[in-house]
């Protein structure tokens, strides 16, 4: 796989990813300043707060630049979206993690899929080809 293919494959994620997190910020925000009501089983935690959702949206709409970064081979597109997954994978493991805690087994799948999606991404962008021998 070229350079081309795999920075397209990432952006590709990143857009996926990008969607799915305007999505949730939008879902929080929504909620207003109360906030979301805990999950179920966590009722002593409380639901994320709106800060949260400004944070998500932020990098919902960060990773949606990146995509295109990275769809048009610029350097800065590869540095947003290794910020943005970075940043997005430690939040989805820490879900995950919860997830786990909590014996939900759709909220634990639907963050390791997430989880492996940002360290795809990241492998993608990071990935480099082996140089030719010399002879």
């Amino acid at each position: 796989m070229n350079a081309q293919k795999r920075l397209r494959a990432a952006a590709g994620l990143q857009v996926i990813a990008g969607i799915a997190g305007v999505f949730s910020a939008v879902r929080i925000l929504a909620a207003g300043s109360e906030g979301l009501p805990p999950p179920a089983g966590a009722e002593a935690m409380g639901g994320p707060p709106f800060w949260a959702g400004l944070m998500f949206f932020a990098l919902a709409v960060a990773s949606l630049f990146s995509a295109y970064g990275l769809w048009s081979g610029q350097r800065w597109g590869k540095v947003v979206a290794l910020v943005t997954c970075a940043v997005n994978a430690v939040f989805g493991a820490g879900d995950l993690v919860g997830g786990i805690l909590l014996g939900d087994a759709a909220m634990t799948t639907v963050f390791a899929a997430a989880v492996a999606g940002y360290v795809t991404v990241i492998a993608l962008v990071l990935w480099r080809e082996a140089a030719p021998a010399a002879a």
